[in-house]
């Protein structure tokens, strides 16, 4: 499994090398990172060659991490780095604690640092059922990541089906169509697109387990080439399906880096919203709020993780046919 670790390490950096929304959230002022600076530079007027350079620095920072990543042979220094492991796995525990001890404490009391026994209450979550504009983004973020994650999935296997059984060489341009980054004119839109090739490339994947013999005794059986698909092939990739769906639709929920960009005023999805909630102009109820909504994202983050990567649809479909009896998803 070693070279799996190390692969999980090196992308796990990558992505926080390179990532935008964490630090406008939780950073501070004090606190920059070399995206945020980017995004910044890149719309000021005779600061563009300045985004440009950070780029390219950032792309080099990227390169030479690939190159230098390897096993810590020097028995001193590999003790070393577990120790620093061990103590930056308890200092990232700790914004998870406070985020979930705060979604239950008064917003005055989290404003002004005072915070005793008296100061927790369940009228944050109460908030979340009664008041629009606490659950109306949850609304908007789920008819776009519901949306994206669904269509994005039909196109996935539509393609990855042509693909796997294409018999003319123009048939290999559907691969790469869906890897064109088009100009993205809505967020639903650009959620498609940028959920696209990882989903296409996963349930890609999956076709090449499919038992060929399968596929021919229906066609030998007189069986059509959707009939074949929609009860032959689906059955057998629709656990992979399903994992894919809910992925996508956990990543989605919460996404910030394309929602700014194109989202519209009067539908905020929720990443804007908890992003708004960290301005020092956002009310103490807002800033209260958006605790609930971290704690909430959690949940469904795990619950996620759960169905689309530790059996949980499996789980769930034995559940429903009968306990331990197996079945496919046909019944």
């Amino acid at each position: 499994m070693k070279p799996t670790i190390f692969a999980i390490t090196i992308l796990t950096f990558l992505a926080g090398l390179s990532t935008m929304s964490g630090p406008l959230i939780v950073g501070g002022k004090d606190f920059q990172t070399i995206n945020p600076m980017i995004k910044t530079f890149a719309q000021m007027q005779g600061a563009m060659e300045i985004a440009a350079l950070l780029a390219i620095i950032l792309g080099l920072a990227t390169s030479i991490l690939l190159m230098i990543m390897q096993k810590i042979e020097n028995p001193v220094l590999n003790v070393m780095a577990h120790v620093i492991a061990y103590i930056m796995f308890v200092i990232y525990m700790l914004p998870i604690i406070y985020v979930f001890m705060f979604s239950f404490t008064d917003a005055r009391a989290i404003k002004t640092g005072k915070i005793s026994i008296h100061s927790f209450t369940l009228k944050n979550y109460k908030h979340l059922f009664e008041l629009s504009t606490a659950y109306m983004p949850y609304i908007v973020s789920l008819v776009y990541a519901i949306g994206a994650s669904l269509i994005v999935t039909v196109i996935a296997v539509v393609v990855a089906r042509i693909v796997t059984k294409s018999k003319h060489k123009l048939d290999q341009l559907f691969e790469y169509s869906v890897l064109i980054p088009w100009l993205l004119p809505s967020t639903l839109i650009a959620y498609i697109i940028v959920k696209l090739p990882f989903s296409y490339r996963m349930i890609r994947a999956s076709f090449f387990s499919i038992d060929g013999k399968m596929e021919e005794a229906a066609k030998a059986m007189g069986a059509k080439s959707f009939y074949t698909m929609r009860k032959v092939i689906l059955p057998v990739i629709m656990l992979v399906v399903l994992s894919i769906v809910v992925l996508n639709l956990k990543s989605l929920l919460s996404e910030y880096d394309l929602s700014v960009f194109l989202y519209h005023p009067l539908f905020k999805p929720l990443g804007i919203v908890i992003k708004g909630a960290t301005e020092e102009t956002a009310t103490t109820e807002a800033q209260a709020m958006a605790f609930v909504d971290s704690v909430l994202l959690m949940v469904i983050s795990t619950i996620s993780l759960w169905l689309g990567r530790y059996g949980g649809f499996g789980s769930a479909k034995r559940f429903l046919t009968g306990g331990g009896r197996r079945t496919s998803w046909r019944s």
